[in-house]
């Protein structure tokens, strides 16, 4: 079952949904562009998570920056980078 859980990125508040499975193998989900309604719970990025689920991987999957409760505002891509090694950290 995923947890809702919260990490920090370049001094701002990420969510996410993280499940633990197995300690060897991991995957890291980011959604669709953010602009465009992106999200950590998009159709697409939950099939994602269920297949990487359903075969022992653990499973994080988070909102980038000013997405659902994430902080901060878009950055072309330079913060959403920092996120995403901030978000491997967790693993």
């Amino acid at each position: 079952m995923e947890d809702l859980i919260t990490f920090e990125s370049d001094g701002i508040t990420i969510e996410g949904l993280f499940e633990q499975h197995s300690d060897s193998k991991a995957v890291i989900i980011t959604h669709p562009h953010s602009l465009y309604g992106g999200d950590m719970y998009n159709s697409v990025v939950y099939m994602i998570h269920k297949t990487y689920r359903d075969k022992g991987f653990s499973t994080l999957r988070f909102n980038f920056r000013s997405v659902g409760n994430s902080g901060g505002s878009f950055d072309d891509g330079i913060g959403e980078l920092k996120y995403l090694k901030s978000a491997h950290e967790i693993l």
